[in-house]
């Protein structure tokens, strides 16, 4: 593919834009719902919430920080059918924090989370597209953010 000057390179055809925007939403409706059906069982959404958490808190430690108490508390109400996994770990920056949301994004991957235990980008589409409603709040020093999805299943 790239040994005729005339052959587009690959890293040009897979971050073409030139795709017709209706192919686009097609093709990130079909990796949603791939997301959402790779999940089976009922207790998917807390292992997720929990493992993010976790992952952000481990982050937070490994960057040091002087009297850093770390916790990772989880809230399960049943008559309302809500979780809520609260934690004070590293957050999520300003300039990634729409990214986050997007199929197959990991910043766990891209920032080289060295324990974390997951880096699909797969959990935060699960959450948020799995379920009636999902919120999303994270505050580092520089900024804080709250992100809320009604309707998603």
């Amino acid at each position: 593919m790239n040994g005729d000057p005339g052959t587009p390179k690959l890293v040009d055809v897979l971050t073409s834009t030139s795709v017709d925007p209706e192919e686009r939403l097609y093709d990130l409706c079909l990796q949603i719902e791939n997301i959402v059906t790779s999940y089976d069982d009922r207790f998917d959404a807390f292992a997720e919430g929990v493992q993010n958490s976790v992952d952000a808190v481990i982050q937070r430690w490994d960057e040091g920080g002087e009297g850093y108490d770390p916790f990772v508390r989880i809230h399960v109400d049943c008559g309302a059918l809500a979780l809520t996994v609260t934690d004070n770990g590293c957050g999520v920056a300003q300039q990634d924090f729409t990214s986050v949301f997007r199929p197959n994004f990991s910043l766990k991957r891209r920032l080289r989370h060295q324990n974390a235990r997951g880096e699909k980008g797969a959990g935060v589409v699960f959450l948020q597209f799995a379920h009636p409603s999902f919120a999303f709040a994270t505050k580092t020093a520089e900024w804080q953010q709250t992100y809320l999805l009604a309707g998603g299943d």
